[in-house]
């Protein structure tokens, strides 16, 4: 397919490159009330998030 049609095959795999996103998980180390969200976290518990970098911290 790549020599059939290669500017189609770099399109798909820029497309999956700008979309792709990480899904990862934060600790939170003292009680915390996230801006926006009406719920209280607990010491120990685990937010989780979709990022499109995983280069944020791993605690809250």
């Amino acid at each position: 397919m790549r020599q059939l049609c290669p500017y189609l095959v770099s399109a798909i795999y820029e497309t999956f490159r700008f979309t792709g996103s990480v899904f990862s998980g934060r600790m939170v180390l003292k009680k915390v009330q996230l801006r926006g969200i009406n719920k209280v976290f607990s010491k120990g518990s685990i937010i989780r998030a979709m990022t499109r970098t995983a280069s944020f911290d791993t605690t809250v």
